[in-house]
Formats: C-alpha cells, structure tokens, sequence
C-alpha cells in the first residue's frame, strides 16, 4: 500500500515537472490576422490588434503590406513580442484575394 502511494506521488511530480519544463522553454505566441499597421522606419507591425517588434529589413524581405493576413510567430521580450518567423496565409480553396473577386491561378514561385 506504502509502495502504492510513492509511485503516484512519483507519477505525479513527473508530469507536473514535465509540463513546467515545456512551458519554460517555449515561451512563443503564434499570431494571426491582417497587418493593420507598419510603422515607418519597419521597427514594427501591428496584427490582430498586437504590436510586433520587427526589423526594417524583415518588414521589406517579406514585402510586407496593409491588409497582409499573416501568421506571426512571436518571442516574449523585454521590449514586449519579437517576431521570429511569418508565414502568409491566403485563401486556397476558394483562390480568391480578400479584397476583391479576382481569381489566381495555382502558381509555383
């Protein structure tokens, strides 16, 4: 019974650990929307109504623009979320833009 009871005490302080450690490390937040605002010298961006601390040459590596819907995968700083990585996202299955009815055709670029 004693046996018992120090094995789920151990399972328990296992998991808990387990969860603590994988929150530690990734300290991330993905977020996602339209670009609503980029500041003049490119030091950030504004999606979903979050500011985005970027670089000038991300913002024009990525051809970033206003109504962009975008995917942000941002680092938790001193100076508030840091961006890592983007990825934009478009509406694939209907192939439309957002803003008009123009259709694209499937292209590899």
């Amino acid at each position: 019974m004693v046996m018992k009871k120090y094995l789920t005490l151990l399972l328990v302080m296992i998991l808990a650990g387990t969860t603590f450690a994988f929150a530690q490390e990734d300290d991330s937040v993905l977020l996602k929307g339209k670009i609503e605002q980029i500041s003049e010298d490119g030091s950030y961006i504004t999606v979903g109504g979050q500011k985005v601390l970027t670089t000038k040459e991300l913002v024009e590596e990525a051809y970033f623009e206003l109504g962009d819907n975008v995917e942000i995968k941002a680092e938790n700083s001193q100076e508030g979320l840091r961006a890592l990585s983007y990825e934009y996202i478009y509406d694939e299955e209907l192939g439309y833009d957002d803003d008009s009815e123009e259709v694209y055709p499937d292209q590899d670029y």
